[in-house]
């Protein structure tokens, strides 16, 4: 009985996981066509991407502790106590680095690469799809708390839909395919940032279409105290800072390929993708 439950609720997280890789990796190919310059942009770019998901997945694993306890003693205003602050604090960190992203991308470039073509495609790239990093906020917390909360499924689904949405709007803008205008960089930016628009208006509209726990009256997720405001933080900020830890030791990397020209930074990109595809077993077992 427990591992059939454990395959039922790790299985479709894996899928999920699955999912954006095989994403990422379709990015990389249709970008890749663009030309060398344009694959490393995207790549040192999507950092700021990595760093955001990175800071969602600690606040989002912090609060599964709380989502998991809450729902198994059945105190559902609890649970929207706390989904209530990891949305605070995750739209909080996500202002400050779409902000960043929207309104300095070629300072944010420079850090990673002297290349001039590169900075110049990656702020394109980055200008654009920075405002999505406040969609994917939201996107990331809600559907941690679903599957916190036994509807593994229901994230699975969106993020399905999404990214079939992300991978035709690629193909549609970077290439310029039926009537619509050939964008390259820019239009993968804007292919991604609408994706994920669109899927946080999906998994939040049918958490409370089909009345999840997670789902209930605004005024109920502002109903949180001092003590367990001051309980949550303490419990959740080593999650947060291990991961941002973890990523920052990540871009490093990056930074140090990027520095050994841009043939090389583009290949680290290429072989990303398709490690990418072979966590999504671990991803899954350990979420």
């Amino acid at each position: 009985q427990f591992y059939r439950k454990l395959t039922a609720l790790s299985l479709p997280i894996m899928l999920q996981n699955l999912l954006a890789s095989s994403l990422s990796f379709i990015d990389t190919l249709m970008i890749g066509q663009l030309g060398e310059v344009q694959l490393a942009a995207v790549g040192l770019a999507n950092q700021m991407f990595f760093l955001v998901i990175l800071l969602f997945f600690g606040i989002s694993s912090g609060s599964s502790i709380f989502f998991a306890q809450f729902w198994g003693s059945g105190d559902r205003r609890s649970i929207h106590k706390t989904l209530a602050l990891a949305l605070i604090i995750g739209i909080v960190g996500a202002g400050f680095l779409s902000g960043a992203s929207v309104l300095f991308p070629a300072g944010i470039m420079r850090i990673f690469t002297p290349d001039p073509e590169v900075i110049a495609s990656g702020a394109e790239y980055l200008r654009i799809v920075g405002v999505s990093y406040l969609f994917t906020a939201v996107t990331f917390i809600f559907s941690s708390a679903l599957r916190s909360t036994g509807s593994p499924r229901l994230p699975l689904a969106v993020s399905a839909v999404s990214m079939s949405l992300n991978a035709l709007f690629n193909y549609l803008l970077i290439f310029g395919k039926f009537g619509f205008p050939e964008m390259g960089v820019q239009g993968a930016a804007l292919a991604t940032a609408a994706a994920r628009g669109f899927e946080m208006v999906l998994v939040v509209f049918l958490s409370y279409r089909l009345k999840k726990p997670i789902a209930a009256p605004l005024r109920d997720y502002f109903t949180f105290d001092r003590a367990f405001t001051a309980i949550f933080v303490r419990t959740v900020t080593p999650v947060v800072l291990n991961e941002v830890a973890w990523s920052l030791g990540m871009v490093m990397y990056k930074i140090v390929f990027a520095r050994m020209g841009t043939s090389v930074i583009a290949s680290a990109n290429v072989t990303e993708a398709i490690q990418s595809l072979f966590t999504v077993i671990f991803i899954g077992t350990g979420n």
